[in-house]
């Protein structure tokens, strides 16, 4: 395959660079020349991306979440059905990378090297941009409320001295500090909600935010979204909820209503942010969808 490694040198709190120094001889030594270019500011992965498109049949994503959502959107934009995504786990979270099995650096050769991809679905986020609608594509979750505040509070000085199993989690209790819940408007299938909600999210995949299991069972591939409704909940009731959300255990909480589902729509009376594996992307009102089988991914 033609293969292009796009590097994000400020993922994993701007150690990417020192780590793909020390992972491109390991490349060599398997027989991958690697061809590179370096993104510099956030979004500009999915620009690359949907030129690179065009001349490639693997862009392989150097960094984390982010990284790959953004190259993954490029490919999409592009509708290159004939480019498969590969990654390279250096990020904070590397939730995308854990998913498919590409744990380590090894285990990121083997997915190169063995030429093997499956096809998995992507998560089709509808949201608002400067008053404008616009589209974009997820890989783990998109959703509203909490979420959005703590990536706010999960902030490069958290990343670096909490490193990537504990950044998020400080990030969210942080936020839980202080967040009041939005009354907000939410439709999921068929049933329909009105009330104050700490977070209403759409999952395809079990994990977010560096581990925290937030949706049990999820698969990538089921044709389903896996969808969180959290009712408001006091600072300290949710704090004590962080262990349970680890372990997947706070789908048992009455306050929370987890379900399947194909689409999520959310809106409320003033604006939310609209947050997509672990970036600010756009504002309410947003839906969210299902698209099967969307995406090629490299797998070991």
């Amino acid at each position: 395959m033609r293969a292009l490694f796009m590097i994000n040198p400020a993922a994993g709190s701007n150690r990417a660079r020192a780590r793909w120094t020390a992972f491109e001889p390991q490349l060599r030594q398997a027989g991958i020349e690697a061809k590179t270019c370096f993104t510099s500011l956030p979004g500009h992965a999915t620009h690359l991306a949907r030129k690179a498109a065009e001349q490639y049949e693997l862009l392989v994503a150097v960094g984390g979440d982010g990284t790959a959502s953004e190259v993954a959107n490029g490919i999409l934009l592009a509708q290159a059905d004939n480019t498969a995504l590969g990654v390279v786990p250096v990020g904070t979270g590397n939730d995308f990378a854990n998913t498919l099995g590409v744990d380590t650096e090894a285990n990121a050769i083997a997915s190169l090297v063995s030429g093997k991809t499956k096809s998995i679905d992507v998560i089709e986020v509808h949201c608002v941009v400067r008053g404008k609608p616009i589209v974009r594509w997820a890989l783990l979750f998109a959703g509203i409320g909490i979420v959005s505040e703590s990536l706010r509070k999960t902030s490069g000085a958290v990343k670096w001295l909490f490193g990537q199993r504990m950044a998020y989690y400080v990030g969210l209790a942080r936020a839980l500090c202080s967040y009041r819940s939005p009354r907000v408007r939410v439709c999921c299938d068929l049933a329909t909600y009105h009330e104050r909600f700490l977070f209403a999210g759409a999952s395809n995949t079990e994990l977010m935010g560096g581990g925290m299991r937030i949706a049990p069972g999820a698969t990538i591939d089921d044709g389903e979204l896996n969808v969180n409704l959290v009712e408001a909940l006091g600072p300290w009731e949710a704090l004590k909820q962080l262990s349970r959300l680890r372990r997947g255990e706070h789908i048992t909480h009455p306050a929370v209503r987890y379900l399947p589902a194909r689409t999520l729509e959310v809106d409320a009376d003033s604006a939310l942010e609209v947050a997509a594996d672990g970036d600010l992307i756009g504002h309410t009102p947003a839906r969210f969808l299902v698209r099967p089988q969307a995406l090629q991914v490299c797998v070991p």
